[in-house]
């Protein structure tokens, strides 16, 4: 008799396990609102800017309340808001995203520096949450770069001590990849192909050469740091800038920490810029035993805009 109520009561489970099986699962998926990126750029002649509010699973209408702070852009002066620095959006059912509109100010032709704000997502209603990023940051990107005309593509030519000949190349100049933040960040720029490497036929080719520099306010100068690490290696050393002094005949050399290769037509003629042709730079090897060794010595570099 027991065994037989086991087999009822374990098949009435069996039963109850199908019936539960065969009902469709519901899930119910949280609502969140988020800006697309956390930093957004947009140029000073943008005019009037859209930064998008996003919506993962829009399973309800809400709205959304949102506050415009400075930072080092002003309300009113550098960007303007409708009529206050708060707003609202409002999203319906199924609708994914949604625009803040605000509109930037051009300073045409005056360098006033990036400049940014931040726009905050508020209270949210209909128990939608907010995800991901709550806070954007708009960088309003000053396009009077006062370097613009200097940056380019150049023929390249200088003399090879070692060589014994005049080597042709080309120079790129541009500005660094990272926005600037102070007046002083315009004038760092990139120098890339700062030596003609193939030429000398003694590095590895295929990569990134490139040197740090900075421009003088007046524009008459650049700065280049000795010891700057090429990217090469040659016999398992790595291959650095380094900056040498030359005699009348070409026969000494003195490394040097730093020069200033000054650009004596660059403020009159921004195409053509002119190396002293009294210092001259070199691939400085940290070789063992004799300290350091140069293998390719150049002087009087001139560089002509393409």
């Amino acid at each position: 008799m027991k065994k037989f109520a086991y087999i009822i009561i374990s098949a009435a489970a069996g039963l109850a396990l199908l019936s539960a099986c065969d009902r469709k699962a519901s899930f119910h998926t949280m609502t969140a609102v988020y800006f697309a990126r956390p930093n957004i750029n947009v140029y000073e002649d943008a005019g009037v800017v859209k930064i998008p509010v996003n919506v993962s699973n829009p399973n309800t209408d809400f709205m959304i309340s949102y506050t415009i702070e400075d930072d080092t852009a002003v309300d009113g002066t550098d960007y303007i808001t409708s009529e206050t620095s708060t707003g609202v959006l409002s999203f319906a059912k199924g609708q994914e995203s949604s625009d803040i509109e605000v509109q930037v100010v051009n300073f045409p032709d005056e360098l006033t520096g990036n400049k940014k704000f931040r726009i905050k997502i508020g209270n949210v209603s209909n128990e939608v949450t907010r995800g991901g990023f709550s806070t954007c940051t708009v960088t309003i990107v000053d396009n009077d770069h006062p370097l613009r005309d200097l940056f380019g593509e150049y023929n390249a030519s200088g003399y090879d001590y070692f060589d014994e000949k005049t080597v042709e190349w080309t120079m790129t100049i541009t500005e660094t990849p990272d926005l600037p933040e102070t007046l002083a960040d315009y004038y760092k720029i990139y120098i890339d192909g700062i030596f003609d490497f193939v030429a000398g036929n003694w590095l590895n080719t295929g990569l990134r050469h490139y040197v740090p520099a900075t421009v003088s306010r007046d524009l008459s100068t650049i700065t280049i740091p000795g010891g700057w690490q090429l990217g090469d290696t040659y016999q398992d050393y790595d291959v650095a800038l380094a900056w040498v002094s030359i005699s009348a005949s070409g026969g000494s050399f003195d490394l040097k920490t730093n020069v200033v290769f000054e650009q004596q037509e660059l403020t009159d003629a921004v195409d053509r810029l002119k190396y002293v042709t009294t210092a001259g730079y070199g691939a400085n090897l940290p070789s063992e035993g004799s300290g350091s060794s140069f293998l390719t010595i150049y002087t009087g570099v001139t560089i002509i805009k393409k």
